[in-house]
């Protein structure tokens, strides 16, 4: 449950950091490519979201003395880290010039 708090806290800072660089670090990428303005933000908005619900899932866990409760809510938590790594992961890379696929 810790780990997943830690974790769901650095998720929301890094998100943060991300909505903070695409509102003002990224103005002439947006400007030269229009349409990754709202996938950027899109990703950010997400991530955020995410981060969020991680939060939740880990203090749930912590609830309900109930083994499978406790353990389904951190593996949820832990889907929901993994999704934001890859969805929002893969279009900060696209955005800043990464790979494409």
């Amino acid at each position: 449950m810790k780990k997943l708090m830690l974790t769901a806290g650095a998720l929301g800072a890094l998100g943060v950091a991300a909505s903070a660089l695409g509102a003002h670090g990224l103005k002439e990428t947006f400007e030269a490519e229009p349409a990754k303005r709202a996938a950027y933000a899109n990703a950010a908005d997400q991530h955020l979201l995410h981060a969020v619900v991680s939060l939740v899932l880990a203090a749930a866990s912590g609830l309900r003395s109930e083994a499978n409760f406790s353990s389904r809510c951190l593996q949820a938590g832990r889907t929901m880290v993994a999704g934001v790594l890859l969805f929002s992961g893969s279009i900060y890379l696209w955005v800043l010039g990464g790979p494409k696929w």
